[in-house]
């Protein structure tokens, strides 16, 4: 990804950027050259406070990280624009509270669920997954595409698991999942890392997450054998 003309202009205009600065491609590439476009601009780093996960650089598909962030760019935009400290303060409050809805309702989606793996084809959802204790088992390892070997483990471990979802991302290709979906008879579903509507696709993932693991937990207990 390369900023568009129009981007770069927007860019020497404004008084504030704010950065993932959790090892996000297209930054560590472009963020040092965006700020030499405008020499006053101030750079907020949404990361500060947030317990990095090494190689997943989407802080932002957590909601207990959504709140550190709202509280960094709320602190940024008062130190730069005081006059409207109580707006944005009420406003990031106001943000905030419906953050902490959508968690308490996410954790109860995920009560009484036992077997709590999904399967993706990209490794997004880390931060997600240790929020709410479940295991994220990915396709593509270290960044490279699925071999062979990487799709037999992930038919062997979706069997193990009795999942028969696997979910993917509208921005990367979708054979590999293909393949392991067909292998175990299931069904591919998407998941937007970069949604536009960030709560509303927050509570979709959790309960297509959740919908996946109750009927995996319901296809293990059919499966069980007797105690003898």
């Amino acid at each position: 990804y390369e900023p568009t003309a129009n981007q770069l202009d927007a860019i020497a205009q404004a008084a504030l950027i704010i950065k993932a600065g959790s090892g996000v491609h297209f930054e560590n590439k472009w963020i040092n050259r965006i700020a030499g476009f405008n020499r006053n601009i101030i750079v907020v780093d949404a990361s500060n406070g947030i317990k990095l996960i090494e190689n997943d650089p989407h802080i932002w598909l957590s909601l207990k990280n959504a709140e550190i962030i709202v509280h960094n760019i709320c602190d940024r935009l008062i130190t730069i624009d005081g006059k409207n400290r109580e707006y944005y303060i009420r406003n990031s409050k106001n943000y905030i509270n419906r953050l902490s809805e959508l968690d308490r309702d996410i954790h109860h989606m995920f009560d009484g669920i036992d077997m709590r793996g999904f399967i993706v084809y990209h490794p997004s959802w880390s931060y997600f997954a240790r929020d709410y204790g479940l295991e994220q088992i990915s396709i593509e390892n270290a960044g490279k595409e699925a071999t062979a070997k990487d799709i037999e483990r992930m038919i062997k471990k979706a069997t193990e698991y009795n999942l028969s979802t696997v979910f993917i991302s509208p921005q990367f290709d979708s054979k590999s999942a293909e393949v392991v979906a067909n292998e175990i008879s299931g069904t591919i579903i998407s998941l937007d890392p970069l949604p536009k509507n960030y709560i509303q696709s927050m509570r979709i993932t959790a309960e297509r997450l959740a919908a996946s693991m109750k009927s995996a937990n319901s296809a293990e207990r059919h499966t069980s054998k007797p105690v003898k």
